[in-house]
């Protein structure tokens, strides 16, 4: 019986390589099962990484193949399960060999488990694919209850990893290593026996499968792989030299300055605005006090130091002031010409 190797990823191997994906191939990989909905580094959902790695997949010459992680919700349509994970899928869906619903988790529907999963399969079958059903024996019960066979009418891909995650064999273990029937299933047609194990510089799920068991060709849905072009690369042409890149430095360099000067003096316009603003709303300024005339006054006839003090400080009753300030010992005695000192009004 002819056995293939097969790996699966997920979006969070990210997009890959057409490099890993010869990788792959020189490890003798035959095809590849891409995430196409369901747990990634962002959350649930599709996988935003899929129609690249599945390009990178065929441009190495792989088989391709999708799977659909069910989420066990009882509330996603699996209309629109479907619809989200064929848009992830791209121009590469016509490419796709098969679509396996991914059963994995809690119960798939609270109370009819069944007609979730058999919604789901009608909606891939519709389409033209042929279904796998991805398991592991000790979650068939959780997921779909207990006692229900009716879905061994497709494929089993069985997870059962001969070693620790992280870990593969050198030599792929034979299709009913380790088998136990369940389900309904009498035998398996993909077994996954090492999770997250090294791919030659990447990681990946590995299967082997047996193309015999899966009662369909193993062919793209559209009769054809479906390969995107492989993006423009730049050319010795399109290469900057080094004076052309000292030259974009240096108006880099401008304009980064010229933006500096404009933000600062839009920043300093903006400030003095709201300066002006803010000014209406102050009370005005005290007027600044009226300097003080000659602080000397020479006695003229008729003079007492009550008027001078009157005259010169609003106040008669300062004249002692006047008299300490000047050294008077008698205020009443004050000669025609003398300079007085006035103090501070």
């Amino acid at each position: 019986m002819t056995q293939e190797i097969w790996v699966d990823f997920s979006e969070w191997q990210g997009r890959l390589s057409l490099q890993h994906m010869q990788f792959a191939r020189a490890l003798g990989v035959t095809g590849v099962i891409a995430q196409l909905w369901g747990s990634g580094p962002t959350g649930n959902g599709p996988n935003d990484h899929a129609e690249v790695q599945l390009t990178y997949a065929a441009q190495a010459g792989l088989k391709l193949a999708g799977y659909i992680w069910v989420p066990p919700d009882g509330i996603t349509q699996t209309f629109v399960l479907y619809e989200s994970a064929m848009r992830a899928a791209g121009a590469l869906k016509d490419s796709l060999c098969f679509i396996a619903p991914d059963l994995e988790g809690g119960r798939l529907h609270p109370t009819s488990p069944a007609n979730r999963l058999n919604d789901l399969c009608m909606n891939i079958e519709n389409d033209g694919f042929p279904v796998v059903i991805y398991n592991r024996k000790n979650n068939w019960a959780t997921v779909m209850g207990p006692n229900i066979t009716e879905f061994s009418r497709y494929p089993l891909w069985e997870a059962r990893y001969a070693l620790s995650s992280g870990y593969r064999p050198e030599t792929a273990p034979d299709i009913d290593w380790n088998w136990n029937k369940y389900g309904g299933w009498q035998q398996r047609a993909i077994l996954q026996y090492a999770g997250t194990a090294p791919v030659n510089g990447w990681s990946a799920d590995w299967n082997v499968l047996a193309p015999e068991r899966l009662g369909f060709e193993l062919t793209p849905r559209g009769g054809r792989v479906t390969t995107q072009p492989m993006p423009p690369q730049p050319t010795e042409e399109d290469a900057m030299s080094s004076t052309e890149f000292d030259q974009l430095n240096r108006k880099i360099d401008e304009q980064r300055a010229w933006v500096q000067t404009a933000v600062h003096d839009a920043i300093v316009a903006r400030l003095a605005g709201l300066e002006q603003a803010v000014a209406r709303f102050l009370p005005s300024p005290l007027p600044s006090p009226t300097p003080n005339r000659d602080r000397t006054y020479t006695v003229q006839p008729g003079d007492t130091l009550s008027l001078i003090a009157k005259r010169r400080l609003g106040n008669a009753g300062r004249f002692s002031e006047i008299a300490a300030l000047n050294g008077i010992q008698n205020p009443n005695v004050i000669s025609v010409g003398q300079v007085l000192r006035i103090p501070q009004s």
